[in-house]
Protein backbone atom coordinates (compact mmCIF):
# COMPACT_ATOMS: atom_id res chain seq x y z
CA UNK A 1 0.00 0.00 0.00
CA UNK A 2 1.47 3.39 -1.00
CA UNK A 3 1.90 6.38 1.32
CA UNK A 4 -1.06 8.23 -0.18
CA UNK A 5 -3.42 5.32 0.53
CA UNK A 6 -2.12 4.98 4.08
CA UNK A 7 -2.58 8.68 4.76
CA UNK A 8 -6.09 8.45 3.35
CA UNK A 9 -6.76 5.53 5.69
CA UNK A 10 -5.65 7.52 8.74
CA UNK A 11 -7.76 10.47 7.66
CA UNK A 12 -10.85 8.31 7.15
CA UNK A 13 -10.38 6.75 10.59
CA UNK A 14 -11.55 10.08 11.97
CA UNK A 15 -14.85 9.77 10.04
CA UNK A 16 -14.58 13.29 8.57
CA UNK A 17 -18.11 13.39 7.12
CA UNK A 18 -19.68 12.43 10.44
CA UNK A 19 -17.26 14.64 12.39
CA UNK A 20 -17.71 17.84 10.42
CA UNK A 21 -20.84 19.06 12.24
CA UNK A 22 -19.37 18.12 15.61
CA UNK A 23 -16.15 20.03 14.93
CA UNK A 24 -17.94 23.04 13.50
CA UNK A 25 -20.29 23.24 16.49
CA UNK A 26 -17.28 23.84 18.73
CA UNK A 27 -15.70 26.36 16.35
CA UNK A 28 -18.96 28.31 15.90
CA UNK A 29 -19.59 28.45 19.65
CA UNK A 30 -16.00 29.59 20.27
CA UNK A 31 -16.39 32.42 17.75
CA UNK A 32 -19.82 33.46 19.07
CA UNK A 33 -18.66 33.45 22.69
CA UNK A 34 -15.38 35.33 22.11
CA UNK A 35 -15.15 39.05 22.81
CA UNK A 36 -12.27 39.30 20.37
CA UNK A 37 -11.16 36.71 17.81
CA UNK A 38 -7.49 36.09 17.12
CA UNK A 39 -6.92 34.18 13.90
CA UNK A 40 -4.09 32.06 15.31
CA UNK A 41 -6.28 30.97 18.23
CA UNK A 42 -9.19 30.18 15.93
CA UNK A 43 -6.92 28.02 13.77
CA UNK A 44 -5.47 26.29 16.84
CA UNK A 45 -8.93 25.63 18.27
CA UNK A 46 -10.08 24.13 14.96
CA UNK A 47 -7.00 21.90 14.64
CA UNK A 48 -7.06 20.73 18.27
CA UNK A 49 -10.81 20.14 18.16
CA UNK A 50 -10.48 18.13 14.96
CA UNK A 51 -7.72 16.02 16.52
CA UNK A 52 -9.84 15.29 19.60
CA UNK A 53 -12.90 14.28 17.56
CA UNK A 54 -10.76 12.19 15.18
CA UNK A 55 -9.15 10.46 18.18
CA UNK A 56 -12.55 9.55 19.63
CA UNK A 57 -13.71 8.17 16.27
CA UNK A 58 -10.46 6.23 15.81
CA UNK A 59 -10.93 4.45 19.15
CA UNK A 60 -14.60 3.91 18.26
CA UNK A 61 -13.56 2.26 14.98
CA UNK A 62 -11.00 0.13 16.83
CA UNK A 63 -13.65 -1.17 19.24
CA UNK A 64 -16.35 -1.62 16.58
CA UNK A 65 -14.25 -3.37 13.93
CA UNK A 66 -16.16 -6.68 14.06
CA UNK A 67 -19.57 -5.02 13.85
CA UNK A 68 -18.38 -2.72 11.06
CA UNK A 69 -17.50 -5.80 9.00
CA UNK A 70 -21.15 -6.91 9.17
CA UNK A 71 -22.67 -3.71 7.78
CA UNK A 72 -22.60 -2.65 4.13
CA UNK A 73 -22.34 1.02 5.17
CA UNK A 74 -19.22 0.45 7.29
CA UNK A 75 -17.41 -2.60 5.88
CA UNK A 76 -15.08 -0.48 3.72
CA UNK A 77 -13.88 1.71 6.60
CA UNK A 78 -10.08 1.71 7.12
CA UNK A 79 -9.95 -0.99 9.82
CA UNK A 80 -12.36 -3.63 8.43
CA UNK A 81 -10.97 -3.10 4.92
CA UNK A 82 -7.35 -3.42 6.08
CA UNK A 83 -6.21 0.07 5.02
CA UNK A 84 -4.94 0.56 8.58
CA UNK A 85 -4.01 -2.17 11.08
CA UNK A 86 -5.43 -2.33 14.61
CA UNK A 87 -2.08 -1.54 16.33
CA UNK A 88 -1.55 1.42 13.97
CA UNK A 89 -5.04 2.74 14.71
CA UNK A 90 -4.50 2.40 18.45
CA UNK A 91 -1.21 4.29 18.30
CA UNK A 92 -2.70 6.95 16.05
CA UNK A 93 -5.60 7.49 18.45
CA UNK A 94 -3.29 7.88 21.45
CA UNK A 95 -1.09 10.38 19.59
CA UNK A 96 -4.09 12.50 18.56
CA UNK A 97 -5.74 12.55 21.98
CA UNK A 98 -2.45 13.34 23.75
CA UNK A 99 -1.46 16.23 21.47
CA UNK A 100 -4.98 17.65 21.52
CA UNK A 101 -5.24 17.50 25.32
CA UNK A 102 -1.89 19.20 25.85
CA UNK A 103 -2.68 21.83 23.22
CA UNK A 104 -6.05 22.70 24.76
CA UNK A 105 -4.52 22.92 28.22
CA UNK A 106 -1.66 25.25 27.25
CA UNK A 107 -3.56 27.49 24.81
CA UNK A 108 -7.14 27.56 26.14
CA UNK A 109 -6.84 26.45 29.75
CA UNK A 110 -7.53 23.43 31.91
CA UNK A 111 -11.34 23.81 31.79
CA UNK A 112 -11.49 23.71 27.97
CA UNK A 113 -9.09 20.77 27.94
CA UNK A 114 -11.19 18.89 30.51
CA UNK A 115 -14.39 19.46 28.51
CA UNK A 116 -12.82 18.30 25.23
CA UNK A 117 -11.21 15.25 26.83
CA UNK A 118 -14.36 14.34 28.75
CA UNK A 119 -16.36 14.38 25.50
CA UNK A 120 -13.91 12.04 23.79
CA UNK A 121 -13.64 9.63 26.74
CA UNK A 122 -17.42 9.61 27.23
CA UNK A 123 -17.89 8.67 23.57
CA UNK A 124 -15.27 5.92 23.78
CA UNK A 125 -16.10 4.33 27.12
CA UNK A 126 -19.71 5.21 27.94
CA UNK A 127 -21.27 5.19 24.47
CA UNK A 128 -19.12 2.71 22.52
CA UNK A 129 -18.17 0.22 25.24
CA UNK A 130 -21.04 0.47 27.72
CA UNK A 131 -24.20 1.56 25.92
CA UNK A 132 -24.12 0.57 22.27
CA UNK A 133 -24.87 -3.09 22.83
CA UNK A 134 -26.90 -2.82 26.03
CA UNK A 135 -29.77 -0.39 25.52
CA UNK A 136 -31.91 0.99 22.71
CA UNK A 137 -31.43 4.41 24.31
CA UNK A 138 -27.70 4.40 23.64
CA UNK A 139 -27.96 7.46 21.38
CA UNK A 140 -29.90 9.35 24.06
CA UNK A 141 -27.47 8.77 26.93
CA UNK A 142 -24.53 8.95 24.55
CA UNK A 143 -25.73 12.35 23.37
CA UNK A 144 -23.71 13.98 26.15
CA UNK A 145 -20.60 13.51 24.00
CA UNK A 146 -22.35 15.34 21.15
CA UNK A 147 -22.62 18.66 22.96
CA UNK A 148 -19.17 18.69 24.57
CA UNK A 149 -17.57 20.55 21.60
CA UNK A 150 -20.09 23.35 22.26
CA UNK A 151 -19.11 23.42 25.95
CA UNK A 152 -15.43 23.33 24.96
CA UNK A 153 -15.83 26.28 22.60
CA UNK A 154 -17.66 28.29 25.24
CA UNK A 155 -15.01 27.64 27.90
CA UNK A 156 -12.14 28.23 25.46
CA UNK A 157 -13.53 31.72 24.88
CA UNK A 158 -13.14 32.39 28.61
CA UNK A 159 -16.81 32.30 29.58
CA UNK A 160 -18.40 30.64 32.62
CA UNK A 161 -21.16 28.11 32.05
CA UNK A 162 -24.52 29.89 31.89
CA UNK A 163 -28.08 29.36 30.68
CA UNK A 164 -27.19 30.22 27.07
CA UNK A 165 -24.63 27.47 26.59
CA UNK A 166 -26.77 25.02 28.57
CA UNK A 167 -29.68 25.61 26.19
CA UNK A 168 -27.48 25.25 23.10
CA UNK A 169 -26.14 22.00 24.57
CA UNK A 170 -29.66 20.75 25.28
CA UNK A 171 -30.58 21.57 21.68
CA UNK A 172 -27.85 19.20 20.47
CA UNK A 173 -28.75 16.61 23.12
CA UNK A 174 -32.41 16.34 22.05
CA UNK A 175 -31.65 16.79 18.35
CA UNK A 176 -29.21 13.86 18.23
CA UNK A 177 -31.48 10.84 18.93
CA UNK A 178 -34.22 11.77 16.44
CA UNK A 179 -31.55 12.60 13.87
CA UNK A 180 -29.77 9.27 14.28
CA UNK A 181 -32.93 7.17 14.58
CA UNK A 182 -34.03 8.52 11.19
CA UNK A 183 -30.76 7.26 9.68
CA UNK A 184 -30.98 3.98 11.59
CA UNK A 185 -34.52 3.38 10.31
CA UNK A 186 -33.41 3.96 6.72
CA UNK A 187 -30.76 1.22 7.12
CA UNK A 188 -32.44 -0.84 9.85
CA UNK A 189 -31.78 -4.14 8.05
CA UNK A 190 -28.05 -3.49 8.37
CA UNK A 191 -28.41 -2.81 12.08
CA UNK A 192 -30.39 -6.01 12.48
CA UNK A 193 -27.40 -7.86 11.00
CA UNK A 194 -25.00 -6.20 13.44
CA UNK A 195 -24.79 -6.51 17.23
CA UNK A 196 -25.86 -2.93 17.91
CA UNK A 197 -29.11 -2.31 19.79
CA UNK A 198 -30.56 0.48 17.69
CA UNK A 199 -34.19 1.44 18.35
CA UNK A 200 -35.51 1.14 14.75
CA UNK A 201 -33.92 -2.30 14.35
CA UNK A 202 -35.50 -3.85 17.44
CA UNK A 203 -38.76 -1.98 18.05
CA UNK A 204 -41.96 -1.73 15.94
CA UNK A 205 -42.35 1.10 13.46
CA UNK A 206 -44.93 2.98 15.55
CA UNK A 207 -42.58 3.03 18.56
CA UNK A 208 -39.73 4.43 16.45
CA UNK A 209 -42.09 6.98 14.94
CA UNK A 210 -43.27 8.24 18.34
CA UNK A 211 -39.70 8.54 19.61
CA UNK A 212 -38.50 10.53 16.58
CA UNK A 213 -41.48 12.89 16.68
CA UNK A 214 -41.22 13.35 20.45
CA UNK A 215 -37.54 14.30 20.43
CA UNK A 216 -38.05 16.59 17.45
CA UNK A 217 -40.86 18.41 19.27
CA UNK A 218 -38.55 19.03 22.24
CA UNK A 219 -35.90 20.27 19.79
CA UNK A 220 -38.46 22.72 18.38
CA UNK A 221 -39.26 23.99 21.89
CA UNK A 222 -35.58 24.64 22.66
CA UNK A 223 -35.17 26.45 19.33
CA UNK A 224 -38.05 28.75 20.33
CA UNK A 225 -36.46 29.52 23.71
CA UNK A 226 -33.11 30.26 22.01
CA UNK A 227 -34.91 32.55 19.58
CA UNK A 228 -36.01 34.62 22.57
CA UNK A 229 -32.71 34.77 24.46
CA UNK A 230 -29.90 34.77 21.88
CA UNK A 231 -28.55 38.09 20.64
CA UNK A 232 -27.86 38.67 16.96
CA UNK A 233 -30.02 39.11 13.89
CA UNK A 234 -28.29 36.39 11.85
CA UNK A 235 -28.59 33.75 14.55
CA UNK A 236 -32.30 34.49 14.90
CA UNK A 237 -32.74 33.89 11.16
CA UNK A 238 -30.79 30.62 11.55
CA UNK A 239 -33.07 29.51 14.38
CA UNK A 240 -36.20 30.27 12.35
CA UNK A 241 -34.84 28.21 9.43
CA UNK A 242 -33.97 25.42 11.88
CA UNK A 243 -37.50 25.51 13.27
CA UNK A 244 -38.99 25.19 9.79
CA UNK A 245 -36.71 22.29 8.83
CA UNK A 246 -37.43 20.34 12.02
CA UNK A 247 -41.16 21.00 11.54
CA UNK A 248 -40.87 19.57 8.03
CA UNK A 249 -39.03 16.57 9.45
CA UNK A 250 -41.82 15.98 11.98
CA UNK A 251 -44.40 16.18 9.20
CA UNK A 252 -42.53 13.61 7.09
CA UNK A 253 -42.37 11.10 9.94
CA UNK A 254 -45.94 11.83 11.04
CA UNK A 255 -47.29 11.16 7.54
CA UNK A 256 -45.48 7.88 7.02
CA UNK A 257 -42.33 6.27 8.36
CA UNK A 258 -40.67 4.61 5.40
CA UNK A 259 -37.10 4.47 4.13
CA UNK A 260 -37.50 7.50 1.86
CA UNK A 261 -39.05 9.74 4.51
CA UNK A 262 -36.52 8.55 7.09
CA UNK A 263 -33.65 9.61 4.77
CA UNK A 264 -35.29 12.97 4.12
CA UNK A 265 -35.87 13.51 7.83
CA UNK A 266 -32.21 12.69 8.53
CA UNK A 267 -31.01 15.21 5.92
CA UNK A 268 -33.39 17.93 7.09
CA UNK A 269 -32.28 17.59 10.70
CA UNK A 270 -28.61 17.68 9.68
CA UNK A 271 -29.20 20.85 7.68
CA UNK A 272 -31.16 22.49 10.51
CA UNK A 273 -28.31 22.22 13.01
CA UNK A 274 -25.64 23.16 10.45
CA UNK A 275 -27.59 26.35 9.61
CA UNK A 276 -27.95 27.19 13.30
CA UNK A 277 -24.20 26.91 13.90
CA UNK A 278 -23.38 28.79 10.67
CA UNK A 279 -25.60 31.63 11.90
CA UNK A 280 -23.91 31.49 15.32
CA UNK A 281 -20.51 31.68 13.60
CA UNK A 282 -21.51 34.64 11.40
CA UNK A 283 -22.93 36.56 14.35
CA UNK A 284 -19.71 35.95 16.24
CA UNK A 285 -17.67 37.34 13.36
CA UNK A 286 -19.94 40.37 13.04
Amino acid sequence: MNIRSRLKGYFLLGKPRISSLLIFSGVATYVYASDRIYLQNLILFTVLGTMMVFAANTFNSYLDIESDRLMYRTRLRPLPSGMVSKPEALGYGFILISISSLGFMYVFGIEAMAAALFGALYYIFIYTLLLKNRTIYNTVIGGVAGFMPTITGWLAAGNPINITVILISLLVFFWSPAHFWSLAYAIKDEYKASRFLMLPAVKPEDVTKKHIIGFNIVTEAIYIILLLILDGFVVKIGIVIGLLLIAKSINLIYMKLDRGNAWRSFKLSTTSLFIFYIALFIDGIL
